[in-house]
């Protein structure tokens, strides 16, 4: 929180986090964008050298390798590796602007009790303090819930690299292939193309933007209450 007192909150419309953390995403957005540009204008390239090494084989590893349709799984492999490094990134920031969201409403409201007293996953001790404790109308619970999804995915990710070890685990990715545009579940692990991606960014932007919202009723509802008092 640094320096910042209960009424520079209050003044800045819902708090410091509240209102720098869209732009914050935004420039992690266009880190994106730049390297998914790569990926486009660096195939053909990438492709060249995959088949320029692979020719130095013997030829029976040569045959192998062309009859597995390897030379198209590493050529996706990598790209889907940096959009699972995208994944993770969006979901850092969305846990700590999560943390800072929760200090500024219980500085706002004076809420009786921490959000880190509360047990549960990040996101899950969130959604209880500001939706119960602080009895905020805002983010939608379809934008929590999306946000939900998108964290069970990345610990996937995380833990397991994306093969999961045990059949609960692949039922999981399954059925997260099966909700997340973009997103494939396959023998070889989860496969992120771009349509992912901008999936993520489009359901953490309205997240945030619901919050941005939500927050400036809140302080006019604090502004007007004190005043009254």
């Amino acid at each position: 929180m640094g320096e910042f007192t209960r009424k520079d909150l209050i003044e800045l419309g819902g708090g410091w986090v509240v209102s720098n953390s869209p732009e914050a995403l935004y420039d992690l957005q266009c880190y994106y964008e730049a390297i998914e540009l790569y990926l486009t204008s660096s195939h053909e390239e990438r492709l060249r050298q995959v088949r320029s090494r692979q020719e130095k084989l013997d030829s029976r590893m040569r045959e192998h390798l062309l009859s597995q349709g390897n030379i198209l799984l590493w050529q996706d492999y990598f790209p889907s590796e940096l959009r699972a490094t995208v994944l993770v990134s969006v979901m850092s920031f969305f846990e700590r602007y999560l943390h800072g969201v929760c200090t500024e409403t219980a500085m706002l409201l004076r809420a009786p009790v921490s959000h880190q007293r509360l047990k549960g996953s990040c996101i899950g001790r969130a959604q209880v303090f500001l939706m119960e404790v602080c009895r905020l109308s805002a983010p939608k619970s379809e934008s929590w819930e999306a946000m939900n999804q998108l964290q069970k995915l990345r610990n996937l990710l995380v833990h397991n690299g994306g093969m999961p070890d045990t059949e609960n685990e692949a039922a999981e990715a399954r059925r997260l292939a099966q909700l997340l545009p973009g997103c494939t579940s396959t023998e070889f692990g989860i496969d992120l193309e771009p349509e992912f991606v901008r999936y993520v960014f489009d359901c953490t932007s309205k997240f945030l933007d619901e919050m941005v919202s939500e927050m400036a009723i809140v302080c006019e509802r604090v502004k007007r209450f004190e005043g009254e008092a």
